[in-house]
């Protein structure tokens, strides 16, 4: 199992680099993931940067996308996942869920916590994913966006995903029904990915009313969308500028 410590892009890390590890033949199976328990400690730093919501309901708390949003909540939970080479799961006789295709990661060196307004260091992974996975922008169905509900790093990565994606795949936050789960944020949006694959439905962003200016992408309308998902990028954007993102495909067979 690899761990990693990035904060926020931790396990998304964690299963790009074991992605390397087997491709390369250094590795035929590792087992991969994150895990976040909830901190007093990380929620009283989100609360002293001024994007922790406090909200009598949900539907006013974690709000990624949206005009009104304000900040994110904070949550906890794991995900592990089984990465091994094409041989080694002929070899034990194993379905496949998906294959990963790409990955790439960045520093935008541009502030402590906050990601710049032209998305640059978050476009660079995600380009880096496609480029690696010789994937062109317009086979990529949906994005499983980072999507904090701050209203920087929102506007931030809508950009990246406008530069690097202009065909404009559907794009939605898990933060809006979990809260942000730093560094199990990564894994988790791969999980989700997996699932909306297998089920041919793509969630949306909960509580997503009306975009905010600078969110102009192509958010899943509200009930959600049923769909045959073959392609998807994942995103994860953290503090020290750190940002990764996974490049995805359903197994045909």
């Amino acid at each position: 199992m690899l761990f990693r410590s990035n904060l926020c892009v931790s396990s998304s890390q964690s299963i790009g680099e074991a992605y390397h590890a087997i491709r390369s033949g250094e590795q035929d199976v590792i087992l991969t993931g994150g895990l976040e328990e909830y901190s007093f400690v990380s929620a009283f730093t989100f609360s002293r940067l001024g994007v922790y919501v406090k909200a009598d309901k949900p539907e006013n708390s974690c709000t990624p996308f949206d005009a009104r949003r304000k900040g994110t909540v904070l949550g906890e939970g794991a995900g592990i996942l089984v990465l091994e080479s094409e041989e080694h799961l002929q070899r034990r006789g194993g379905t496949p869920i998906a294959e990963v295709l790409g990955y790439g990661t960045s520093n935008n060196l541009y502030h402590v916590t906050n990601s710049p307004p032209d998305g640059k260091g978050l476009a660079q992974a995600m380009r880096t994913a496609l480029e690696r996975g010789d994937v062109h922008e317009k086979e990529v169905d949906v994005v499983v966006a980072h999507g904090t509900g701050t209203y920087v790093n929102d506007s931030s990565e809508c950009q990246a995903i406008n530069d690097v994606l202009p065909s404009k795949p559907l794009v939605h936050s898990m933060k809006s029904y979990v809260g942000h789960t730093l560094s199990l944020a990564g894994a988790l949006n791969f999980i989700t990915g997996l699932l909306e694959m297998k089920h041919g439905f793509v969630l949306p962003t909960i509580f997503l009313k009306t975009p905010g200016k600078k969110c102009d992408v192509n958010h899943v309308p509200a009930k959600g969308v049923e769909k045959d998902v073959k392609t998807i990028i994942t995103n994860a954007a953290g503090f020290g500028g750190f940002n990764a993102s996974l490049l995805f495909r359903k197994e045909s067979g």
